[in-house]
């Protein structure tokens, strides 16, 4: 749709410009430059459609959200302007000045929104199949292994729920105090290690993010978690604070942590806050609350 868009009414507008200063042709031109943008017209409704259906539907992530409303906006703009010429030239039945100037115009817009579409495909990476986030860490038989960022680590004196030492990504998270969980689950979000980040997820989990809200485990690890892990895996995580309370099955867990790096040609840095809400099952520790926001 978006390419038959692109190319009728960048042709159009070439005939209708042509039109003007072609002798002995400009009714031939004329009658191509108004039927190219009549059937611009018609693929440009269905391209708004699905626009549509894809802006409310597709995985993204928040930079990738910011493109996608500049897109939308100037495809509105592009296809007012389109719309408007086709209908004065359906009733003029001329490529008078004003209509090649519209024409024009709308060529122009179409080719601003077709830049924008191309950088949400191309690097953000919207609507098409990812490649798979490469990890520096070598998860096999759920071994111990160093975290570079000490996620492991307590910042605080007052806390005593966290060790430095490794610990293991399969049957044992049923040992891990809350906050070890918290810092599991970061750890192997960065790490691109879905495996692990299912173990520790209730099948209830409620997540929100950005604007945006996953309603179980299974939402969140085949929509916001896979834009989570290419961020992570890009920054570098200090604890700035972390806080945590518990009762005999209830517990949560609140991180204030510094990211910084550079994700997507822009660097970063941020100041992330993390709560968690986590119920014990019969394996452990599962988290079924988890709340990301930026101060």
């Amino acid at each position: 749709m978006v390419h038959f868009t692109v190319a009728l009414v960048v042709t159009s507008a070439l005939f209708l410009i042509a039109a003007q200063f072609a002798a002995g042709k400009g009714d031939t031109f004329n009658m191509v430059g108004r039927w190219t943008l009549y059937l611009a017209s018609g693929f440009l409704l269905l391209t708004l459609a699905a626009g549509f259906l894809a802006f409310n539907s597709v995985t993204h992530d928040d930079t990738a959200h910011i493109v996608m409303k500049t897109h939308r906006a100037w495809a509105l703009v592009a296809a007012t302007v389109t719309l408007l010429s086709a209908l004065i030239l359906f009733r003029s039945k001329d490529g008078g000045r004003l209509v090649v100037a519209g024409v024009t115009a709308a060529a122009m817009l179409v080719m601003v929104t077709g830049y924008f579409g191309a950088e949400l495909v191309y690097r953000h990476g919207i609507g098409v199949a990812r490649l798979p986030v490469a990890s520096d860490h070598n998860h096999t038989g759920g071994g111990e292994h160093d975290h570079d960022a000490g996620v492991e680590q307590d910042p605080t004196e007052s806390s005593n729920h966290v060790d430095g030492g490794g610990h293991d990504h399969g049957d044992g998270v049923s040992e891990k105090t809350p906050v070890m969980v918290a810092n599991t689950l970061h750890q192997a979000l960065t790490d691109g290690d879905k495996a692990t980040v299912k173990t520790l997820l209730a099948g209830d989990l409620l997540v929100l993010e950005g604007g945006h809200s996953q309603t179980s485990a299974k939402d969140y690890m085949e929509g916001h978690m896979l834009s989570d892990m290419a961020f992570l895996a890009h920054m570098t995580r200090e604890v700035k604070e972390q806080t945590s309370g518990n009762s005999d099955r209830v517990a949560w867990v609140k991180t204030t942590s510094s990211l910084k790096g550079t994700y997507k040609d822009k660097e970063m840095n941020l100041t992330s806050t993390e709560t968690l809400v986590l119920r014990r099952s019969d394996t452990g520790w599962k988290i079924v609350f988890i709340e990301w926001g930026q101060q």
